[in-house]
């Protein structure tokens, strides 16, 4: 069921996205649609619910399912360790355009600060775009740009990071992120990073600042990422222990 309801979920996708359903647009019954996708009543609701989910669509009662205005990540947040899994577990895709990886000798002061090493040091640098295909038409997702102190670059520098994720290849390279410290701001880029997002100098963007830390407490990447706002909304998911 799990491929069909995916199939189901980015065809109504397509539809929506090329204006084929426009907002408004009531849909099908649900066994109108199990006829045209040719499956049971619950892969069809499944694919509908993620979509409602997302803010896709929405649904009136007693009445139907409708295109809703076009929604954004609604549910990504940035305290997980792989942003590619957490958007294959909204049924979206991930791809990812490399724009630097190397080894600097030097860099921003806040890099050496963050790392704990001395200014001389030299460190390996990691650049990337994100985009999804489901959204291709917002333009990449978020820019990322992170930093390792060069024994932990030198066993990542073989890896393809477009056919790989980062997190992967630090599993696999042994450098587990036992602990993550992250800040958000919001700002502004420089045009050239605008560009590269399909930005404007004027829009913000959220900007995710982390420090992640192996086992034994030592500092192993420094990461930005810059998010542009108007293609997310963060929801952080609060659990309390009902005292005062």
């Amino acid at each position: 069921m799990a491929k069909r309801y995916l199939e189901i979920r980015r065809e109504i996708c397509r539809r929506i996205d090329s204006g084929e359903w426009q907002v408004g647009y009531r849909l099908p019954k649900e066994t109108e649609l199990c006829v045209q996708f040719d499956v049971g009543r619950t892969t069809v609701r499944h694919a509908l619910s993620a979509l409602v989910e997302e803010g896709k669509l929405r649904r009136v009662k007693g009445t139907g399912t409708f295109v809703s205005r076009p929604q954004i990540l609604e549910k990504t947040t940035f305290f997980i360790q792989s942003f590619a899994e957490e958007l294959k577990s909204q049924g979206l895709s991930c791809r990812t355009e490399v724009l630097e990886c190397r080894t600097l000798r030097s860099t921003d002061p806040a890099v050496y600060e963050a790392l704990q090493l001395p200014e001389s040091s030299s460190v390996w640098k990691l650049r990337r775009l994100r985009y999804s295909d489901e959204l291709r038409e917002k333009g990449p997702i978020t820019l990322t740009v992170s930093y390792f102190p060069t024994e932990i670059g030198k066993r990542l520098e073989g890896y393809d990071f477009e056919t790989v994720s980062l997190y992967n290849a630090m599993q696999e390279s042994r450098t587990v992120r036992a602990r993550s410290e992250k800040t958000v701001s919001a700002t502004r880029l420089p045009p050239k990073d605008c560009r590269l997002l399909s930005a404007d100098t004027e829009d913000l963007f959220l900007a995710v600042t982390s420090v992640s830390f192996d086992r034994e407490g030592h500092p192993i990447e420094y990461c930005v990422s810059h998010f542009p706002v108007d293609r997310h909304t963060f929801r952080l998911h609060v659990v309390t222990d009902g005292e005062g």
